[in-house]
């Protein structure tokens, strides 16, 4: 999402925050390739606007659709929960991520950078 030549006005950013808020429940269970709308609300939000629009089109002329998860015969209806985060020894923040996996299907996943740092502690040899 490129920034238009001229600067973003008040309610243009207002109306892009507004669609991101109603796109992040969908983004964040869904669609996490539309999760980068979020961070061009400030800088783009024309673009993001457009995009939200897109969203709302797409979801309004498909609305008798969806995803159905079939588990295989041989499997268990099995919900887990996958997690990991990196450490950082040097005081940067921390990156984290976990997928919600049913059955053999992704269904909820996240990653970032987090708010704060994880450090690691050195095992004491005995």
């Amino acid at each position: 999402m490129e920034p238009s030549s001229e600067g973003p006005t008040m309610e243009s950013v207002r109306l892009a925050q507004n669609g991101v808020g109603e796109a992040l429940w969908l983004t964040a269970r869904a669609r996490p390739d539309l999760s980068r709308m979020d961070t061009s609300v400030t800088k783009a939000p024309e673009a993001v606007l457009k995009a939200a629009a897109q969203v709302k089109g797409y979801l309004l002329s498909t609305e008798e659709e969806g995803i159905k998860f079939q588990v295989e015969a041989h499997e268990d209806p099995i919900l887990t929960a996958y997690t990991d985060a990196s450490f950082t020894p040097g005081s940067q923040e921390s990156h984290g991520s976990f997928v919600v996996m049913l059955g053999s299907a992704p269904v909820f996943w996240r990653s970032g950078r987090q708010s704060f740092v994880t450090l690691c502690q050195p095992q004491s040899q005995s």
